[in-house]
């Protein structure tokens, strides 16, 4: 498990993008781009998130567990009702932090000719040479996008905030 968050986390998304790509098909593993795009995603946060969710797992207090133990609950018991729930509440500014890192990422996608917002927007510059307003536009579409998830999460942190 660490040599993977380390890879992950230690590499380049754009390079790890192109050996998905470009490299797994030496050995006989062809992806069409969306499907690259997606596991190149998902593995190189996954490895971001791991971090922060074990960082929240280990940030809740050894008193919490041991009551919990001396409750008599078991272990699995421990954990989903007494651990996760703190660490998921500790964890959640950084999650949304992540996501929207993984969102903004998402356009790289484009350099291996998976159809997402850049591509589309390299597209219609190509077509249309208005490079300045497409760009304006592709930026403010992706300022939205933030913005909503970032206004969820904190939602999210007010409602977990209150329970």
């Amino acid at each position: 498990m660490q040599v993977y968050v380390e890879v992950m986390r230690n590499t380049p998304m754009l390079v790890q993008l192109y050996f998905i790509f470009y490299g797994l098909p030496i050995l006989g593993i062809r992806l069409n781009s969306f499907v690259t795009a997606l596991v190149a995603l998902s593995t190189y946060c996954g490895a971001y998130v791991l971090e922060i969710v074990r960082a929240g797992v280990e940030g809740v207090g050894r008193g919490q567990v041991d009551a919990a133990r001396a409750l008599g609950l078991s272990e699995a018991l421990v954990f989903g009702q007494v651990v996760l729930p703190q660490a998921l509440r500790a964890s959640l500014p950084a999650l949304g932090g992540h996501v929207i890192v993984m969102l903004k990422l998402s356009s790289l996608a484009s350099v291996i000719g998976a159809v997402e917002l850049t591509y589309v927007v390299v597209d219609i510059v190509a077509a249309t040479y208005r490079s300045f307003e497409m760009y304006a536009v592709a930026g403010l579409a992706y300022l939205a996008m933030t913005l909503i998830v970032s206004g969820v999460f904190r939602l999210a942190e007010l409602r977990m905030r209150s329970i």
